[in-house]
């Protein structure tokens, strides 16, 4: 038996889907697509094992009359036995006002430098870049403008922001700079992962991000966001030996009031990211050298079973320097090695290293390793990690992780942590799959801990005119 609020919350959704089915009419095309799950879940921190039911269904339909798209969205968890535990994970509508703008009003996730929460509230976005403003000035390319109000939830162990309120509005601007060279490079992508290539970019731009934000988590404060990123095909510095250094600079923090003053204001959440690309130097032109800083409190109530066997990772707020070189030995093999200075609330300061190599074979195979290593002042930690993931036949897919951590502290014996993480996916047809992942840790000096997951997932999609 579903619960009230569930009931409540379906009849919510089909009463909007129904005004929105009679104020539009004379829509000639409409889908709708999503999933349905049963399964079990078995998790070492909640001490039981559970029978889950999850749904998600998206509405979504475009006025050929004038251009004009509406979606709505429905996505719920409900666990067993009676399924009173259950939580609406986002209600919304998203609504297209013009060409250029649109509104969203319900339960929906959002993304910004508070992380990734849930907000029940409403969010209005305005793209300002066809304006006769804008393209007069041949440089400026784009100027869009978001504002946002409600309150932040915690529906589930990803998304960790809940409080009071938080409103805030967010502008952004790009410039297009001259290039001699139009021609699109490949990039890559984020700290601890190595990049994937033939990503497009834009070739020579300089793009910035301010933003204001009030919000009441556990007291009130207010943020400045602030956010700048460059790209120069050619760079500024040339040699015969390496060619041109091709540039990217990636900047955002958050400036946070303290008691909500802005006189005892301090800075969260920055980020420094300078890239140098070396085409002579590297295999079709995709290696690069790194340097980044980080100052920032990680908020991961569950890391994923690879973040847990990251020496940086802590609890706490951390600062972390890094110098990084991204390489590809061929088209299939890439490489990324890195040098690290790191300083922790709870660990004191330290140095460390790391490097990482993945391979990508036939038949869907690729195979990836690390080894990671940062001693402090109070702790040193020494990891490893190997995985592999594999498709054995068309309607299978298989994952495996193993990884080993060695932490070492003055007032307390060596901890041995051993992990063990594998998942596998089966599709009987179209639109049924099986999942299943199972993941396992041994601690010598710590609890144990293990997540099970075992679901049956029903994929649907219709399309109507």
């Amino acid at each position: 038996m579903i619960t009230r609020s569930v009931q409540l919350s379906s009849l919510l959704f089909t009463t909007l889907l129904f005004f929105v089915s009679m104020l539009f009419s004379h829509l000639t095309v409409a889908q709708v697509y999503g999933s349905l799950e049963l399964g079990l879940r078995s998790d070492s921190q909640d001490e039981d094992v559970v029978l889950r039911h999850l749904g998600f269904i998206n509405y979504q339909s475009d006025n050929q009359h004038n251009n004009l798209s509406t979606q709505a969205v429905f996505d719920y968890i409900a666990q067993a036995p009676d399924f009173s535990d259950s939580t609406i994970s986002q209600l919304y509508i998203n609504q297209q006002l013009t060409n250029n703008s649109h509104i969203v009003a319900g339960r929906f996730n959002r993304f910004d430098n508070l992380g990734y929460y849930t907000l029940d509230g409403a969010q209005y976005d305005h793209d300002f870049s066809k304006s006769v403003l804008v393209t007069e000035q041949k440089s400026l390319t784009k100027v869009s403008l978001s504002t946002y109000a409600g309150k932040p939830v915690r529906t589930d162990d990803i998304h960790v922001l809940s409080g009071d309120y938080v409103a805030g509005i967010n502008s952004h601007f790009r410039w297009a700079l001259p290039s001699s060279d139009n021609l699109s490079h490949t990039s890559s992508n984020s700290n601890n992962t190595l990049y994937e290539p033939n990503l497009i970019t834009m070739p020579n731009d300089i793009s910035a991000t301010i933003g204001y934000q009030a919000l009441k988590i556990e007291q009130a404060s207010q943020r400045l966001n602030l956010g700048l990123s460059a790209k120069s095909v050619q760079g500024f510095f040339t040699s015969d030996l390496t060619g041109d250094f091709r540039q990217e600079f990636n900047f955002s923090s958050s400036l946070a009031t303290v008691d909500n003053q802005w006189s005892k204001s301090e800075f969260e959440d920055l980020i420094i990211d300078t890239r140098f690309y070396l085409p002579k130097l590297s295999f079709d032109h995709q290696d690069f050298l790194q340097l980044q800083y980080q100052y920032y409190n990680p908020e991961l109530s569950r890391p994923t079973f690879k973040q847990r066997f990251y020496s940086t990772y802590a609890v706490g707020k951390i600062a972390l320097a890094e110098l990084a070189y991204h390489g590809q030995l061929t088209s299939s093999s890439h490489y990324r090695v890195a040098g690290r200075m790191s300083n922790k609330l709870r660990g004191g300061k330290g140095y460390g290293w790391q490097a990482q190599v993945l391979e990508r074979l036939e038949n869907d195979w690729q195979l990836e390793a690390s080894i990671d290593h940062l001693s402090l002042d109070t702790v040193d930690i020494s990891s490893a990690y190997a995985g592999v993931s594999l498709s054995p036949n068309a309607l299978s897919k298989l994952k495996v992780q193993v990884a080993v951590q060695l932490e070492d502290k003055p007032l307390m014996d060596k901890n041995e942590m051993f992990g063990l993480q594998g998942s596998y996916q089966y599709m009987f047809n179209a639109n049924l799959f099986l999942s299943f992942s199972l993941e396992l840790l041994r601690n010598s000096m710590k609890d144990n801990d293990h997540l099970g997951r075992l679901y049956l997932v029903y994929y649907f999609d219709k399309e109507q005119s």
